[in-house]
């Protein structure tokens, strides 16, 4: 399909990223033939053989959008973050089960590079992302709530899937957990960024508002938002292996997985709705 990009590339361009699909250039940008190519060759997940190798292009994804404050590009902040935290203690084999630590890592990713991709070529995408790239493109919703949107997307949803096609064990967890803890320290670093770029600080949300300063007074700075995430990750890491269980009805997985989905983006349009988003 690369091969094609050239041909593809202007046609698309005017067709889905026409300025009538942009209303306004201060969340959804008009991108240049030449800038649209490059997103579809980056966000393309062929490309993408390990973990490691995804770091490159969600940091040319990130640049592209950032650069003119699209707001699309908030969840590549995140990526990035991620990817520059993880993909060396990967690398490095520091982990029990280092295989599997790749494998669900590059599982993870690729979902998040598949459904940007196929939303670049005005391709169906999973339901829980065209949510993200319906917030992300009104430009009366705040860039919190669209970073909102992709967290749920990704970790309720995306998240079990990847588990699930990573052959996870129960004896993985120690590792899945060890993920995690390194994940929460890049809070700090991409809530700095995602201000840098749009304006916007989401320590709050992150730190589970006036619940969650009470928590770090008690228990030290970062408490919160570790057991924010780690929660998140835990509920997703019980779906996954569900999924992967014989005994237990896949379909009724996936429900309790969208019900989940469905009841977070009701209480972030609440927070949202307070401008507490």
């Amino acid at each position: 399909m690369k091969r094609h990009y050239r041909y593809l590339a202007p046609l698309l361009f005017f067709i889905f990223l026409s300025p009538a699909l942009s209303q306004a250039d201060s969340c959804r940008h008009t991108f240049s033939a030449d800038e649209y190519q490059a997103l579809l060759f980056h966000s393309n997940p062929d490309n993408v053989q390990t973990f490691s190798d995804a770091l490159p292009h969600i940091r040319e994804i990130e640049e592209l959008f950032t650069r003119y404050g699209d707001h699309r590009g908030v969840f590549a902040i995140f990526y990035r973050n991620i990817l520059e935290t993880a993909a060396p203690e990967i690398e490095q084999g520091n982990f029990k089960f280092n295989g599997w630590s790749e494998a669900v890592s590059r599982q993870f990713v690729l979902r998040y590079m598949d459904n940007l991709h196929r939303h670049l070529l005005g391709q169906p995408v999973t339901e829980s992302w065209h949510n993200f790239y319906l917030i992300s493109g009104d430009c009366s919703r705040s860039v919190g709530r669209a970073a909102a949107a992709a967290l749920t997307a990704h970790l309720t949803l995306d998240f079990p899937e990847a588990i699930n096609d990573a052959n996870s064990y129960f004896f993985h967890f120690n590792d899945f957990y060890a993920i995690g803890q390194l994940l929460t320290d890049v809070t700090l670093s991409l809530v700095d960024d995602i201000e840098n770029v749009y304006g916007v600080d989401l320590t709050d949300f992150f730190n589970l508002y006036f619940f969650g300063e009470a928590i770090d007074q008690q228990y030290g700075d970062g408490v919160s938002s570790e057991i924010l995430f780690q929660s998140v990750r835990i509920t997703s890491w019980s779906h996954g292996l569900s999924l992967r269980a014989r005994w237990i009805d896949n379909e009724k997985t996936r429900q309790a997985m969208l019900n989940l989905w469905l009841f977070e983006e009701h209480n972030l349009d609440i927070l949202e709705s307070l401008n507490k988003l």
